[in-house]
């Protein structure tokens, strides 16, 4: 979408209260008069103009008046527009007012109701306009809607309380963070990633004139753009002219002292508020410029706008910048807080101001820095740490925070020079550590990953180094998906004595290898969370496992059918990375969270989430996150019948990574593709390669997975006594319940189909659930069990609208058709749904066109039909709720 596509007049969303308030009000006769309160900003005038479009549509009059702070002093400025130029001897005011006569369109007919006229900034109309209103309004001639401002600064018009009727007062709140997605949503026209819709949400305080002004400089930019479906801010947000002439305006009327202190503030954040002058600080907060609070134990003032931050940042002359932040610096190091250690605030603050900052300091600073995860402050205290002192710890250092901000090409080029400038054991290896993370998941350059570790473990002594390069293999393996080489090195770890940086290291992959394995998670294993010592940290010890470590929990638990936990685990991992801004590491817990909408069915959210992994590894270059998110987003498009979208996102993914590093699951991707073109042998055929890959790999749970899914496609025959053994015995819930559900699908057992699908909807697997029950209503078709299967038709429809309704599987063609046609005529119909024609039916069955074409004529008679046309339209209906 261009910025010029953007509407200049947004949506009236998340004012849904407010506008029915306002028109029950204007409904009410007895009502004389709405007054619309609000901060500056918040709507008000937008919901006034939808509120007068509506009665306007209803048959009333109608006019609108803005009034200014020019021209509140002029008597009549404000009700010009509304008078009529000829005068009369009829007045229609009382006490002191001149006569005035209303323009003819709004004169009071009989049988008409009173017209209404919306005043805004009613807080600026003059005292003579005013009398006249509020005259006309307790004659019933005009019934008006007032906005007025909040603002401390503006002049407040009260309406008299005497013989005025009743006037309603609808207050404009700012938009909560969810109407402002939504509001998003629909002037964008797609999905807005959830860190910027947040951010936007925050700057704009939720104010509808400052998001609107926020998201078209945002557009106009480049910093906001579309990646894959997705709306996402790339760079920081700047101020847009109109905001910052609105802000240079309210910081007109202040004192040079007073726009000192606004300034210190952005520069700074929040200081004590004893630090500045109490009469100051006091005309600030009551002009709404700043707000006082309590802030770890101590009083400070804030600025109250984000918005003045961006003015104020934006326009502050460098070196005053520069004065600012040192004195910044030198109270806070001189007066330190009990609280909170300025180290870290008073490092950045010298380096903003280019001030010399000594090195120990520095490194204070980069420890602080990552002790309170702020990755972008600890990234640009390496670079500086390097610039003056260039050893093996610096460039450690920047290579783990140019990994964790995603600058792939530092990161590399920095651990390069820690390996291999003297450095002792324990620094190659924690550079070695980063360096093969960086290789195989930054750049996919998995070869390089392996390869370095190998050498490196081959010249190495120490008995402990040895077994965290075990341990980093194991994750390499396991980021690889080759279970059965991690799962053999984890074996001969837990035989040895190792320490805790190997099993910091060997946590995420044991605990993918025991998922794998077909083992349900264990309350011990899934809630521990270790914390590195400190001397690892002090180290440079990577510092993100635990994200890494609970997104891989939360895959864990989705796969044994805990869905709702795994959501909560996987939603409170990737918070944690984008509160640390530590973007590389967002990849895992949004990939994982992905998935879990996948499993549930819950497509719209899977979209959402491969789509968030696609725009931030677009922006950081994060090449294994591109492909395991464009794979994500085939599987929802194949899924939901997006056959082209599916098409184009999977050859995206092919083109990024070599084909002897693809995982087993690209499989499960592939054979869908094929599903949604109606070609269910190949898929089954394709699902089945992936099977025997995931076997091989030792990926148990993938390999059951995709056998189910051949059941899916109509292949039970074909799978049914490899899926009995398959995993036997095992204690996770989710696989053995799919198994049961092909074991009762085999025996045609709609009882047991239907109890499965009962458990598959609690566990929140809404689309298998709703397969499933369309298994047991295809099985009473056949058998003539009508009211049942109508029954079971209800049940379908409320499963898939809980999907959202957009899915299209052939598992979910209607249960009457299923009964009537046979696997071979399913198949055909869905080819000739899909648009192929006979000659091309034939050719990618193997068969004759004639055959091909006797098949589709036996579909037509059985399913009482005449073309292909009605076929795309038959296998596409949807059961409905009984009754219906």
């Amino acid at each position: 979408m261009n910025v010029k596509d953007l509407p200049r007049r947004w949506p009236l969303t998340g004012r849904e209260l407010e506008l029915r308030a306002t028109m029950e009000g204007l409904q009410n006769p007895a009502v004389s008069g709405i007054v619309i309160r609000g901060a500056t900003g918040s709507g008000k005038s937008r919901l006034g103009s939808e509120c007068l479009s509506r009665v306007r549509g209803q048959g009333v009059a109608t006019a609108s008046v803005v009034a200014t702070a020019a021209s509140q002093d002029v008597p009549l400025s404000a009700l010009a527009p509304l008078l009529s130029p000829f005068g009369g001897s009829e007045r229609l005011t009382q006490g002191s007012a001149p006569p005035v006569r209303l323009q003819p369109s709004l004169r009071r007919v009989q049988g008409r109701p009173s017209a209404v006229v919306l005043v805004d900034n009613f807080h600026f109309v003059d005292q003579a306009s005013r009398d006249i209103l509020l005259s006309l309004m307790r004659s019933g001639e005009l019934r008006v809607i007032a906005t007025m401002s909040d603002e401390p600064e503006l002049p407040h018009g009260v309406w008299p309380s005497e013989n005025t009727g009743t006037v309603l007062t609808v207050r404009t709140p700012p938009l909560d963070e969810q109407a402002v997605n939504e509001l998003l949503g629909q002037v964008l026209s797609g999905i807005v990633e959830q860190r910027s819709s947040r951010l936007l949400h925050t700057t704009s305080r939720g104010l509808p004139l400052y998001l609107v002004e926020l998201v078209h400089h945002a557009a106009s930019t480049g910093s906001l753009n579309r990646e894959s479906g997705m709306w996402r801010l790339s760079q920081e947000i700047t101020p847009p002219a109109r905001l910052s002439t609105l802000v240079m305006r309210q910081l007109s009327r202040i004192t040079e002292r007073e726009r000192k202190i606004l300034e210190d503030l952005a520069l700074g954040g929040p200081e004590a508020r004893d630090t500045f002058p109490l009469a100051a600080v006091l005309r600030l907060t009551e002009r709404g410029l700043v707000q006082a609070r309590q802030e770890a134990g101590r009083s400070v003032v804030a600025l109250a706008d984000p918005v003045h931050g961006l003015v104020l940042r934006a326009t502050t002359p460098v070196h005053r910048a520069r004065q600012l932040l040192l004195s910044r610096a030198e109270r806070a190091e001189k007066h330190p807080s009990e609280e909170r250690d300025p180290l870290l605030a008073t490092t950045l603050w010298r380096l903003q101001a280019n001030d010399q900052v000594p090195v120990e300091r520095l490194e204070r600073a980069v420890t602080q820095a990552r002790s309170v995860a702020d990755f972008p402050a600890a990234h640009r205290l390496a670079q500086a740490l390097v610039q003056q002192r260039p050893d093996e710890v610096s460039y450690l250092l920047l290579g783990e925070f140019s990994f964790e901000c995603g600058e792939h090409l530092e990161a590399d080029a920095a651990l390069q020079k820690a390996m291999h400038s003297g450095a002792d054991e324990d620094i190659r290896l924690r550079s070695l550590v980063l360096r093969t993370m960086n290789l195989a998941q930054g750049m996919m350059r998995s070869d390089d990953a392996f390869t370095i570790n190998s050498e490196v473990r081959a010249t190495v002594t120490g008995r402990e180094t040895k077994n965290a390069l075990d341990a980093n293999e194991a994750a390499l393996w396991c980021f690889a998906g080759h279970v059965r080489n991690a799962r053999d090195l984890i074996a001969s770890l837990d035989q040895r004595e190792t320490g805790e940086l190997t099993q910091i290291m060997v946590d995420p992959p044991r605990a993918y290898v025991l998922s794998e394995s077909g083992h349900q998670p264990t309350p011990h294993l899934w809630t521990e969370n270790r914390e590195p010592p400190a001397q690892l940290l002090i180290e440079g010890e990577y510092l993100t496992p635990q994200v890494v470590l609970d997104g891989t929990r939360a895959r864990a638990l989705a796969e044994a059918g805990d869905l709702s936990a795994a959501m909560s685990l996987a939603q409170s991992a990737y918070e944690r990375a984008v509160s640390a801004r530590a973007r590389t590491v967002q990849y895992w817990p949004a990939l994982h969270l992905g998935w879990i909408c996948y499993l549930r069915g819950d497509i719209a959210g899977a979209k959402f989430w491969f789509a968030t992994v696609v725009a931030l590894s677009k922006e950081q270059s994060f090449l294994s996150g591109l492909w395991s998110g464009l794979c994500g987003q085939a599987l929802v498009s194949a899924v939901t019948g997006d056959l082209s979208d599916a098409v184009k996102a999977l050859s995206a993914a092919e083109s990024l990574q070599p084909r002897q590093w693809w995982r087993p699951e690209v499989h499960t991707v592939q054979g869908w593709q094929l599903a949604a073109e109606g070609k269910l042998t190949s898929a089954r055929t394709e699902l089945m390669k992936g099977a025997r890959a995931a076997e091989a790999s030792g990926l148990e749970v993938t390999k059951s997975q995709l056998l189910f899914d051949v059941v899916r496609l109509g292949g039970i025959d074909e799978v049914h006594g490899e899926l009995g053994r398959t995993l036997v015995g095992t204690d996770n819930p989710f696989v053995a319940l799919r198994l049961r559900s092909a074991h009762a699908l085999a025996q045609s057992d709609a009882i047991a189909l239907e109890l499965c699908a009962e458990q598959l909807a609690g566990m929140g697997a809404l689309l298998l659930a709703a397969e499933v029950c369309t298994w047991a209503a295809t099985l009473l078709f056949e058998r003539g069990e009508q009211q049942s299967a109508t029954r079971l038709g209800g049940k379908i429809h409320e499963l898939v609208q809980g999907c959202g309704g957009q899915v299209h599987t052939p598992g979910l063609a209607p249960p009457f058709v299923r009964a009537a046609l046979t696997n071979r005529e399913l198949e055909i119909a869905m080819l000739a749904a899909s648009g192929l024609a006979n000659a091309q039916i034939a050719g990618h069955l193997d068969i004759s066109i004639r055959t091909a074409a006797n098949h589709l004529q036996r579909v037509y008679t059985k399913l009482g039909i005449s073309d292909r046309r009605q076929v795309a339209e038959v296998l596409t209906s949807r059961p409905r709720r009984p009754g219906r």
